[in-house]
């Protein structure tokens, strides 16, 4: 599995200065804030994120209980970037999909 080619956020040698230089001269530029993005992603999302990816059932769990606090992402972990980028891909692609067809750039930055 592989972080999608539009995410700037906790990408080794991206950054928010990367990010914004796609957009310089553009007419049309659309930016999503998701709300409590890290803890909305739950137990279960990592723990199914590590099962899809080859660990079987009981090494998941163990990586899902190392990389959640109280069910959830959190915030300020220094694996949760990079987890999250990785289960948010698919996700990150349509909405780039969906703004290219509409002759927009989409800035994914978290």
């Amino acid at each position: 599995m592989r972080v999608s080619k539009d995410s700037h956020g906790f990408i080794p040698g991206r950054s928010i200065a990367t990010n914004a230089q796609i957009h310089i001269g553009q007419e049309l530029v659309m930016g999503i804030d998701l709300k409590d993005f890290f803890p909305s992603i739950k137990f279960n999302r990592v723990n199914g994120f590590f099962k899809n990816v080859g660990y079987n059932d009981n090494i998941s769990t163990i990586l899902a209980e190392l990389c959640t606090f109280k069910w959830q992402l959190p915030q300020g972990a220094p694996t949760s970037p990079m987890i999250s980028n990785l289960i948010a891909s698919s996700l990150d692609r349509r909405l780039a999909g969906f703004c290219k067809k509409r002759f927009a750039i989409f800035p994914l930055c978290r």
